[in-house]
């Protein structure tokens, strides 16, 4: 370029390009943390964006793309059978209730709420055991709980509540209920079993209509009884009591008295006991 005198004047220009600085985060928080940017605490989803000056002079723009997640939440509802527990985390629980956990981890923690409920107990509440001379007995266990019906397994392979014309010998048996929850008993029938005998009455029963329908009268026949006080009793397989009478038995032949019949057919239990603990069972088809 030409000076003002006419001569050349030679410029020399030194250019210096400053880069600017555009980031961008992308960040994940969990429900409850906080974000500090822009001076602020920041705890919502969203886009934020802060401009600074660098060392050139140049804007440097920060964005910031925030996305709070919120916890991971899970429910379990669990019937326990009882003496069952149940591990969630680091916790053992067993008992009614509802419990809240939390799973840490990496991310964002889960939060567990547990409801427990404890099934009703399968419970053994009186055992008949008969031996006679000849070596051939009888088990008839008396159930009450558990869940729905009940399915018994004896170590006979037997799935009758009551194990008929058995000798001497160890028995174990498992119930289980609707739910799945077992129990297992165990029987001696011996020696020990013939002694005690006298806890059994001897006498000739005779029940009608046999099977009988459901909403009628059942009646009784028992020959061979002693003058005296008894107790007449009807059991359901769930070993449950669903009636009960007492009856004055004088000098007669013949015990004769009634019970009603249950309103639901099934296989059903007539308990017949006197003041000494003496008793007899006799079984029932109700259609």
């Amino acid at each position: 370029m030409s000076g003002s005198d006419g001569c050349d004047s030679i410029v020399h220009l030194t250019l210096q390009v400053v880069e600017n600085y555009n980031q961008e985060f992308d960040i994940t928080i969990c429900t409850g943390d906080t974000l500090y940017f822009l001076d602020q605490a920041i705890t919502a989803t969203g886009i934020y964006i802060d401009s600074l000056q660098a060392q050139g002079g140049c804007d440097s723009i920060v964005k910031i793309r925030l996305t709070v997640s919120d916890f991971i939440r899970d429910s379990i509802q669990e019937i326990l059978c009882p003496g069952d527990s149940i591990i969630v985390g680091e916790s053992v629980y067993k008992e009614v209730g509802n419990y809240l956990d939390t799973i840490f981890a990496e991310g964002c923690d889960t939060i567990i709420t547990t409801r427990i409920a404890v099934a009703a107990g399968i419970n053994l509440d009186s055992v008949q055991l008969r031996l006679k001379s000849s070596n051939i007995g009888s088990i008839t266990p008396f159930i009450s709980g558990g869940n729905g019906s009940l399915n018994y397994l004896w170590n006979t392979g037997s799935t009758d509540p009551v194990l008929d014309s058995i000798g001497a010998g160890d028995y174990t048996l498992a119930i289980q209920d609707a739910l799945g929850c077992t129990v297992s008993y165990d029987f001696l029938l011996d020696e020990t079993t013939k002694t005690q005998n006298d806890l059994s009455l001897e006498a000739a029963v005779k029940v009608f209509p046999n099977p009988s329908r459901i909403k009628t009268q059942i009646t009784m026949e028992i020959s061979g009884l002693d003058p005296g006080l008894y107790r007449l009793e009807l059991y359901d397989l769930f070993g449950r009591n669903l009636q009960r009478k007492i009856h004055q038995h004088d000098n007669s032949d013949i015990m004769v008295d009634r019970l009603d019949s249950p309103g639901t057919p099934g296989i059903y239990h007539i308990r017949v006991s006197n003041e000494k603990g003496q008793f007899l069972s006799h079984r029932i088809l109700v259609h």
